[in-house]
């Protein structure tokens, strides 16, 4: 699942992503969840990469996984050029009764947390796109006059490692010549 944001331009929806969440069922097994996860994390480099080559500073992404009644809360990070750090920050797992109401609590700040840190960031993407739309910079700069700040370093982070999605009338690359231990 994606939570998206959701504009119309010239009378067309677009939708860029924001986060990501994946659900499974209960009890899913180790393959599943660590699949997941994976997925997840791959999901979350993309849309961080898509950020920051649109211009905008947003370098860090929260998911949320669901397997059955166990709650993983993840953020992924670009720290370093090339280098994206996935860690989980909170971890439950539902009971089928309300014996334990302060973990319930906690739970729901988690969630509430989670909800805010996507408004800010709805927010904040917001405003990159009007600030773009009215600002007027010259489409060809030298390198001199590149402005030092945090989003060029950025940028410069993540230069090579985004890989745009295929079409149907783009060609796979080629094998690697060194593919299975052999070398011509």
């Amino acid at each position: 699942m994606r939570i998206l944001h959701d504009s119309v331009r010239q009378r067309f929806n677009v939708e860029t992503d924001l986060g990501v969440l994946e659900a499974a069922e209960e009890d899913p097994g180790d393959v599943k969840y660590t699949s997941d996860r994976c997925k997840v994390t791959i999901e979350s480099k993309a849309i961080i990469d898509k950020f920051v080559l649109d211009g905008c500073l947003i370098d860090s992404v929260d998911s949320l996984q669901v397997s059955g009644l166990e709650l993983h809360f993840g953020r992924t990070t670009l720290a370093r050029p090339g280098l994206y750090i996935a860690d989980q920050f909170y971890t439950t797992t539902i009971d089928k009764s309300l014996n334990n109401i302060s973990r319930y609590f906690d739970l729901a700040c988690h969630l509430l947390c989670f909800r805010d840190q996507y408004i800010q960031i709805y927010n904040k993407y917001e405003d990159h796109l009007t600030n773009s739309r009215t600002k007027k910079i010259a489409t060809k700069r030298n390198f001199q006059y590149l402005p030092e700040d945090e989003l060029v370093l950025k940028q410069s982070y993540i230069r090579g490692s985004w890989s745009p999605p295929r079409t149907s009338k783009t060609t796979p690359p080629p094998p690697p010549k060194k593919l299975f231990g052999t070398t011509e």
